[in-house]
């Protein structure tokens, strides 16, 4: 598992020059708080991140979640709007 990342996620990566980026982030049903910029897309690690599965069944602040500066954007799945990319939000 990649350094500085939290064990309880699943997540999938993709190597680019010999840099680990992440791609996709599964976050399980147990979860009930996601921190603000627990997953902020601008770190330069998590800027292929496309896709969240939210297995949780809950809403989440997605936009501080992921450091997006687009606000409102509170849902159980949908598509988060981000200036370093949209991600998918999935179950």
């Amino acid at each position: 598992m990649k350094k500085g990342f939290t064990t309880r996620f699943t997540y999938s990566t993709v190597k680019l020059e010999d840099a680990e980026y992440l791609t996709s982030i599964t976050i399980p049903s147990t979860f009930e708080i996601i921190e603000k910029e627990g997953i902020n897309k601008r770190n330069r690690g998590n800027q292929s991140l496309a896709t969240i599965v939210n297995k949780t069944g809950r809403s989440f602040d997605w936009s501080s979640i992921t450091g997006s500066k687009t606000e409102g954007q509170n849902f159980i799945t949908g598509n988060i709007s981000h200036e370093y990319g949209n991600i998918n939000v999935t179950n």
